[in-house]
């Protein structure tokens, strides 16, 4: 607390000047055109000599001359000069010619690969010492990779680790005045607590204009008497600003982590989203199968706990379960490329798959090996994957429905859907997702839909968790992972 008080303090820089004596300066100046007189006679010595190399430059030795005196130049200016102080490397032809690309900086796109392997720390040193035009030029390259499917793997993860760097000051910025205003709106009624207040409040009072806290002061009666509906309305939309903020603003640190792989990153804070996909396992340079994990709805600890447990998880035990069948072929990565909806409530309405950003961030992915593409979706997840593919034309090997409401109105069947897909749609006998008939369409594990299944599990009625299971049961993970890998056939329990 004390750090942002400095933050918003004002702050009095003092220089004090020295005033020489008159002598001083008197001598001073004589020094200065001592040293005038010198640098002249240098400059015409200099004048004399190039004009001899003018006139030999049709020589033999013409060349090896100009070397020396360029040399000779640098010294005597003080100026910077090519090659090392005393370089005499001169062939029978001339000077050799340096190779393409030495002694240069790296491009933005080496420097993106270089970060690749970074973690949080050594990032924020690295960009520490850059100057403020090459990082800037450093982001904007990294937002034109994140839509590049040319690039190399890391490429893609250094410009998600820089993209995910640069957003977690304004993320804690954000969380941090929140929980500022949280906490004076607790305590602004306790008497116990009135020196606390009064520090709050004139936190919020200094409050810099743009912040967060600046927005939910302005917008306050108890700040300003007479707030606009503007000003009340933006405060409203900031406070739920601030919540998401706190959501997500404790995963950052390991989100930098050198064992987090992201190929794309995202966030929003005005519309409270993020857009995350992560390198689970496998190299996306040299695999022949990339499998796509698309989550359902979001339930629980919000969205840092939705990335890390829920959809990362997805793609670690499907990987896992490629690695067990000796699978070194396939890629996975978990993608949260939607606005998931927030409950159960909520995921009756098609709204959040309009969302989706599955086919903008599937046809960016790195694709030199042009690798068959196979996407899951869990939940809700499988709405979404159908709206990308009616909508934006997304493609796939392998459409695979898990628990799966339906693929959205007006799709009964593979016949529906534009492309040459396999649909798979699997559902655990006890899945309550079975109530869910007709609200997103036809159900893709139903038999009149005409698609690909594979039974696990046993029982009847219904079990919440088994909404839960495609990733956990060994029959079904070991399923999806020959799918994936381009095995359909060594499926059991087709049907």
């Amino acid at each position: 607390m004390a750090g942002r008080t400095a933050l918003w303090g004002d702050h009095v820089g003092r220089q004090q000047h020295a005033i020489a004596p008159h002598g001083a300066r008197t001598a001073a100046l004589r020094s200065e055109r001592g040293a005038a007189g010198i640098e002249t006679m240098g400059i015409v010595v200099v004048a004399a000599i190039l004009l001899a190399v003018v006139v030999a430059a049709a020589s033999p030795w013409g060349s090896s001359i100009a070397s020396g005196i360029d040399a000779a130049i640098c010294r005597v200016t003080q100026g910077e000069c090519s090659g090392s102080e005393g370089e005499e490397a001169v062939s029978d032809s001339g000077p050799a010619a340096e190779p393409a690309g030495s002694g240069t900086e790296p491009t933005p796109q080496e420097r993106l690969a270089e970060i690749a392997d970074m973690d949080g720390e050594e990032l924020a040193d690295y960009l520490e010492r850059l100057p403020a035009h090459e990082r800037e030029a450093l982001l904007e390259a990294a937002r034109r990779t994140q839509l590049d499917n040319s690039v190399s793997q890391d490429e893609r993860v250094g410009a998600a680790q820089l993209l995910i760097a640069e957003a977690a000051p304004q993320v804690r910025a954000s969380a941090d005045d929140y929980g500022i205003w949280e906490e004076w709106a607790t305590v602004m009624s306790d008497p116990g607590q009135a020196q606390r207040r009064q520090e709050l409040e004139r936190l919020i009072a200094e409050a810099p204009d743009g912040s967060l806290l600046a927005d939910l002061r302005d917008g306050s009666i108890h700040f300003n008497a007479e707030p606009t509906p503007e000003q009340f309305d933006r405060a409203v939309a900031r406070a739920e600003e601030g919540r998401f903020a706190q959501e997500i603003a404790g995963n950052f640190a390991g989100w930098l982590g050198t064992d987090r792989n992201f190929v794309h990153f995202e966030v929003d804070l005005e519309n409270q989203s993020i857009r995350a996909a992560e390198l689970t396992g496998g190299n996306l340079d040299t695999a022949e199968h990339v499998a796509v994990t698309i989550p359902g709805t979001l339930m629980g600890d919000g969205m840092g706990e939705y990335i890390d447990g829920y959809t990362r998880g997805h793609g670690n035990a499907l990987y896992n379960s490629l690695s067990d069948i000796g699978v070194d072929n396939t890629a996975v990565i978990s993608c949260v490329c939607y606005d998931p909806p927030r409950g159960l409530v909520n995921a009756v309405s098609g709204s959040h798959a309009e969302t989706s950003d599955l086919a903008a961030v599937v046809d960016a992915l790195p694709s030199g090996n042009s690798p068959d593409l196979h996407i899951l979706g869990h939940s809700y997840g499988g709405v979404a994957v159908g709206h990308d593919v009616v909508n934006h034309g997304l493609e796939a090997a392998n459409l695979i429905c898990l628990g799966c409401p339906g693929f959205g109105g007006g799709v009964t069947g593979p016949g529906d859907l534009p492309g040459a897909a396999t649909v798979w749609g699997i559902r655990h006998p006890q899945d309550p997702i079975q109530v869910s008939v007709g609200v997103h369409g036809t159900q893709p594990e139903a038999p009149r839909f005409g698609g690909e299944s594979y039974d696990y599990g046993s029982g009847w009625g219904w079990s919440p968790g088994s909404h839960s299971t495609y990733y956990t049961d060994a029959v079904s993970v070991q399923n999806l992972a020959y799918i994936v890998s381009g095995q359909e056939d060594l499926v059991t329990g087709r049907r």
